[in-house]
């Protein structure tokens, strides 16, 4: 059986990167992303392969989170690396930032 890996933030940039690498290494990969739904398609036709999954969940959310891993075991049997690639934007100076807007990034 192969190994597996999930990797949030796993549709665009160093996510998307990371993802397509373990691909390529054989492992089975789980791709999870939040908001662009078209990136996800993008590389789901790119990287066309049974070995592929790619989940939307808000990785700030417990439970989400949970019910991810539950689906990723189920799916793949096993989950050896967890690569987390999420990130959030905050376009603004620290300073400025408020309390709860520095909780989101850390949350992600």
């Amino acid at each position: 059986m192969n190994k597996s890996v999930i990797v949030t933030g796993g549709t665009r940039g160093i996510g998307a990167a990371v993802t397509e690498m373990f691909l390529k290494d054989g492992y089975c990969v789980c791709a999870v992303y939040n908001n662009d739904d078209r990136a996800a398609q993008l590389l789901r036709e790119r990287l066309s392969t049974d070995r592929l999954i790619i989940k939307k969940a808000d990785v700030s959310d417990f439970g989400a989170v949970e019910t991810l891993y539950d689906e990723v075991y189920k799916e793949f049997g096993r989950l050896d690396i967890s690569v987390h690639a999420a990130g959030t934007e905050l376009s603004k100076m620290l300073a400025v930032t408020s309390p709860s807007e520095w909780q989101r990034v850390i949350d992600v």
